[in-house]
């Protein structure tokens, strides 16, 4: 059950446990972010309140998404637990929002026809949880940029060119009495 039908909501509320296909999020997370991944299915709990027409959604989810490291491209298997309140109005043409979104109600919103999308609320929650760029560690060394060995778990024999400073290339320079009179 992920739609709600609010004037089916009893007055005590409900208590609803579901699970969703992590398959799904991957198509959405592919679209948004074009990043590959491996999704397990979604574990959700939500208790729904409702007060006249005004709707309260508590979400709890819990799930595990593998990523490969952004760095060292090893996998890593990233939990992702969270709860969410939310409160949800009817939409009706004089509810429309006039000017600017501030950003302060993230967790207001609207639903339409007396129907909650519970599947799209858990995804959008999943969604702003995952980083953009997964990392097996912060301290993660990566990749040799000329053979490819995962520098966390040796080393290569790859001579290191990189500068000490973005002014390293500057050290050999020399300026003679006639460039500066040039300038001048």
């Amino acid at each position: 059950m992920t739609t709600i039908k609010v004037s089916n909501i009893p007055e005590e509320g409900l208590k609803l446990h579901f699970r969703l296909d992590g398959e799904k999020l991957k198509d959405i997370f592919k679209v948004d972010r074009g990043m590959d991944f491996r999704a397990h299915a979604l574990d959700v709990t939500c208790d729904v309140v409702k007060v006249q027409e005004t709707v309260r959604l508590y979400l709890r989810l819990e799930t595990k998404i593998d990523f490969d490291c952004g760095r060292c491209l090893e996998c890593i298997s990233l939990p992702v637990r969270g709860d969410a309140d939310y409160t949800l109005v009817p939409f009706t043409e004089e509810t429309e929002v006039d000017g600017e979104w501030s950003g302060e109600d993230d967790a207001f919103g609207f639903y339409r026809e007396d129907l909650i999308d519970l599947e799209s609320l858990v995804y959008e929650q999943v969604l702003l949880q995952i980083p953009l760029k997964p990392l097996c560690s912060e301290n993660c060394r990566g990749l040799c940029p000329r053979c490819g060995t995962n520098l966390n778990v040796s080393s290569c024999g790859c001579r290191e060119d990189r500068p000490d400073s973005p002014f390293a290339a500057l050290k050999n320079m020399k300026i003679t009495k006639q460039d500066q009179r040039k300038k001048v």
